[in-house]
């Protein structure tokens, strides 16, 4: 298994996922923005991280990654199976994690490095911002029932929130998080395999 990681992007949920499951892996890392990178571009026209290899499977959408990871090299208690009760609530926040929560906040990343200086704050950015933090608070609700995204268990749905949730401090957005919205962060990347990704 081969994977090219940028630190920051996407990719942080893929490494993460390897180091949990305790799988053998080689990752390049490229320097952010990795877009523009030849090495890349020759194997993901897109210019995106991740890109995935494991023999002749290529894939490019981390959420999609960690759902091959769970059921090729499972079973693991990272993704329950379909008969266990907290598999639709996985499911849910496997997906939340980028498409609620992660997606919008790419708006902002490319407006305030990428736009002219009197297009940084603009009405659709602070709109994004607002829409981030009631779903962010949102999901703190969930966790005054129970520990983690799905239940009890730590799973790849915590994965995928946990990066839109450090995604969003690095944008400025975390200063209101709630205190079990902080709880959480602290509990989930406290783990070992976290602390292994983030590093790279």
């Amino acid at each position: 298994m081969k994977l090219y990681h940028s630190p920051r992007t996407r990719s942080l949920r893929v490494v993460w996922m390897l180091e949990e499951m305790g799988l053998d892996y080689e990752v390049v890392v490229l320097p952010f923005p990795a877009t523009t990178n030849p090495v890349l571009l020759a194997i993901n026209p897109l210019g995106t991280v991740p890109v995935f290899i494991d023999g002749d499977v290529t894939m490019i959408e981390s959420n999609a990654i960690l759902e091959y990871l769970g059921r090729r090299y499972g079973p693991t208690p990272l993704v329950p199976a379909v008969t266990d009760p907290s598999y639709p609530a996985y499911l849910d926040y496997l997906h939340f994690g980028e498409s609620s929560a992660a997606a919008p906040l790419s708006h902002i990343v490319r407006t305030r490095f990428l736009a002219p200086e009197a297009d940084k704050d603009n009405w659709t950015v602070r709109k994004i911002a607002e829409i981030f933090g009631d779903r962010v608070n949102d999901f703190a609700r969930v966790l005054q029932s129970r520990p983690y995204a799905a239940g009890d268990a730590f799973t790849a749905a915590d994965i995928s929130v946990t990066y839109a949730l450090v995604m969003g401090t690095l944008l400025r957005l975390g200063a209101d998080y709630p205190e079990p919205l902080k709880d959480y962060i602290r509990r989930v990347t406290d783990r070992p395999a976290y602390k292994k990704a983030a590093a790279l």
